[in-house]
């Protein structure tokens, strides 16, 4: 594994599925996904943060991405592929919410590991669903890529933080 297929392994896979999941922040949405509904608990299904503004613009943003990927490594199929990805990690992040409400973690708040990890789970189990034999038989490239993510995060946060994006610095 040479650092320069590493890292065209990471852009074509999982940049898609990165930029999705970070394009949400950008926006003030105010049409929450849950309409402000209550889940059986009595609690909010996702909360005030999950809206239909930023899952639009992390879908734009997926598309974007992938379409750009798509021309860069001359695959014309990446742009269904890596769209479809970036549509799971938002799913992965909205049930990321839901089990966040059920643990009494208001919106905004951080749940390490959780947060880090539910947008690139989902999309890599998509892969998985898929049978994408890139991603399924490279486990050391989805583990290294997985370190990278929560770093990422991390730095991502922080300067989204000190850029009034978000209220908290995990």
């Amino acid at each position: 594994m040479s650092g320069e297929e590493l890292l065209t392994w990471i852009i074509q896979y999982y940049l898609t599925p990165m930029i999705a999941n970070a394009m949400p922040v950008l926006v003030s949405g105010n049409t929450p996904i849950d309409g402000g509904r209550l889940f059986i608990d009595k609690k909010p299904l996702l909360g005030r943060n999950k809206t239909w503004e930023g899952f639009a613009i992390g879908l734009i943003g997926a598309y974007i991405t992938a379409s750009t990927t798509s021309v860069i490594l001359d695959d014309p199929q990446i742009v269904a592929v890596a769209t479809g990805a970036g549509v799971f990690a938002l799913l992965g992040d909205i049930v990321g919410a839901f089990i966040k409400r059920r643990l009494n973690i208001p919106p905004g708040s951080p749940a390490p590991i959780l947060d880090q990890l539910d947008f690139f789970a989902a999309a890599t189990l998509y892969y998985y669903s898929l049978g994408v034999q890139e991603v399924t038989s490279r486990p050391l490239y989805v583990l290294i890529t997985v370190l990278i993510v929560v770093l990422l995060h991390i730095v991502s946060n922080w300067l989204a933080y000190l850029a009034g994006l978000k209220t908290s610095r995990f």
